[in-house]
């Protein structure tokens, strides 16, 4: 087997980091398709989450435009 290459695949240990550096909780949402992804909408450290504002903060301001932009206006939710 001299001169063959081995292949070896990353353990979950070097893959998976915890950095104490980042605030301990942080929310994002994003939409993804195969025809892209929406900019990232990191929301509120102190906000309330709930629908009304999930669909006034994250839908209506950033997600929504953002789908609509990735694919020239034609979807399905």
């Amino acid at each position: 087997m001299s001169g063959q290459r081995v292949r070896c695949l990353p353990t979950a240990e070097r893959l998976l980091k915890g950095r104490k550096h980042f605030l301990q909780s942080v929310m994002v949402s994003v939409a993804v398709s195969k025809l892209g992804k929406t900019d990232l909408v990191f929301v509120q450290p102190a906000a309330k989450i709930n629908s009304v504002y999930h669909c006034e903060n994250v839908f209506e301001q950033v997600l929504l435009p953002g789908v609509c932009h990735i694919s020239n206006d034609d979807f399905t939710f």
